[in-house]
């Protein structure tokens, strides 16, 4: 990540900018109660609207379980609003345990294709490759 920036941090996650390349990366690093998650949340449209970010990397192999009413929350609110935001392509990184991959696919399985192209990568060199590829 040598032309990104770090534009937040919390103890739950750290959120990149990469500069050269134009794109959010959210890097979680373990779980998040509700209300810091709703946060986190916000903070990525913030930034994607103020970036004009179109693109953004969901780092979330450490992340940790998300309780429904934040998947639904997730797929309801943030969602539209980042299209909204701008952001037209994420790269996701799957969770490394199970219990966090349910949450995933949970929220992926619910959420409007139209808004956004997502695609699923075990790696972050895969996800950013793919970034970079797409417009």
């Amino acid at each position: 990540m040598s032309s990104s920036a770090i534009v937040f941090e919390n103890k739950a996650v750290t959120i990149y900018w990469n500069q050269q390349d134009k794109y959010l990366q959210v890097e979680w690093k373990g779980y998040a109660s509700s209300s810091d998650y709703l946060a986190i949340l916000q903070k990525q449209i913030d930034l994607t609207r103020e970036k004009k970010a179109a693109k953004i990397i969901y780092d979330l192999r450490r992340m940790g379980v998300v309780s429904a009413q934040d998947q639904k929350y997730t797929n309801e609110v943030y969602f539209p609003q980042m299209a909204a935001s701008g952001s037209k392509y994420a790269g996701i990184i799957i969770p490394e345990n199970v219990f966090g991959q349910a949450s995933v696919q949970n929220i992926l399985g619910k959420k409007n294709e139209a808004l956004f192209t997502a695609r699923l990568f075990s790696g972050a060199s895969e996800a950013i490759s793919w970034l970079k590829q797409v417009a």
